[in-house]
């Protein structure tokens, strides 16, 4: 991890033609951009479209928040939760101790203001992310298991009531309708 990358955190289509009308967000890692831990990224066409067509925006929580790419991989410490770390009883550790739990609280509060911000009520979350993972999580010992569980930013959104599905297990009528 030595090259670092500049990918911006947060991207939207507005023309500036009175049309902006975004209704779902993405994670910004599905969307083509290379904001993963590991510097890398999904492109899923169907996302990209609806940003481009302004009807989406995407953003990554953990750049928003002033974390580098790459970056260390973090989980929440074992036997916790997303909730129990906004509600200050666990961290977000990485593989090597460090705490990052400030930087993924405060990236989690940016995606909340844009979706309040838009009046966005969907969100489709990179799967198992320790910030968008939705429904099934990394279990916090850095072996690849998973458990059921919500990423910090996911367990924001659904508190605020804003429905969340991971990129992986989504209904697709919630795209196709919005496509041109």
């Amino acid at each position: 991890m030595t090259k670092q990358s500049k990918q911006n955190p947060i991207l939207f289509n507005d023309k500036g033609d009175g049309t902006f009308n975004p209704s779902i967000l993405f994670s910004a890692c599905i969307v083509g951009q290379l904001t993963r831990y590991d510097g890398n990224g999904l492109s899923i066409q169907l996302f990209k479209d609806l940003l481009d067509q302004g009807k989406s925006v995407a953003i990554c929580a953990e750049v928003a928040s002033g974390l580098p790419i790459p970056r260390p991989p973090c989980e929440v410490e074992p036997g916790k939760s997303a909730a129990e770390v906004l509600d200050g009883d666990a961290k977000v550790i990485s593989i090597d101790g460090v705490d990052f739990t400030k930087e993924f609280i405060d990236g989690a509060n940016q995606v909340l203001q844009m979706c309040l911000k838009y009046k966005i009520k969907t969100a489709i979350l990179r799967a198992k992310s320790p910030s968008c993972g939705y429904g099934l999580v990394y279990d916090g010992k850095f072996k690849g298991d998973k458990i059921k569980g919500n990423g910090i930013v996911s367990e924001l959104l659904v508190r605020n009531k804003i429905n969340v599905y991971p990129h992986d297990d989504f209904p697709e009528e919630l795209i196709t309708d919005l496509l041109d």
